[in-house]
Formats: C-alpha cells, sequence, structure tokens
C-alpha cells in the first residue's frame, strides 16, 4: 500500500485498539469545545472520564480532561 504524504506507522494496532478509541472521546471532545459546542465537549469528556475512572496509571488527557470538564461547566 501507498500513501504518499501520510506516515501509518503511528496508527493503533490490533492489540491498542481499544486505548484508540476511549481516546476517541477526549479527542472528540477537544474538537467540540474548539468549535464551541460545550454541552456536546462535556458529554464527550465526561465518557472518557468515566471509561477510565479506576486507572490506575499517570495520564495528561486524563488530567486535562478533569480541568476542561470543570471549566467548561463554570462557564456554563
Amino acid at each position: 500500500m501507498d500513501f504518499p504524504g501520510y506516515s501509518l506507522v503511528l496508527l493503533p494496532t490490533l492489540d491498542d485498539w481499544w486505548v484508540a478509541s476511549v481516546k476517541a472521546h477526549y479527542w472528540l471532545g477537544v474538537a467540540y469545545e474548539q468549535d464551541g459546542r460545550k454541552a456536546d465537549a462535556v458529554k464527550e469528556y465526561e465518557e472518557f472520564l468515566n471509561i477510565w475512572k479506576d486507572a490506575d496509571f499517570k495520564s495528561q488527557e486524563l488530567d486535562d480532561a478533569r480541568a476542561r470538564v470543570g471549566k467548561l461547566k463554570a462557564t456554563g
């Protein structure tokens, strides 16, 4: 397969597809937030946080999602 200008090396493999599917909620929240769709952003961030609510690892995305939800809910 040839995809000029695209690196397929960084795509998730079958072994880690589930991580990418969970992180998709985080990134969709970011996209919604940038588009001004606050309610949709909060919904996606909360889904991301709910899936990994018992996570026992340090994650910048988890910390960021918590902060973004708090900010979005505070600003209404």
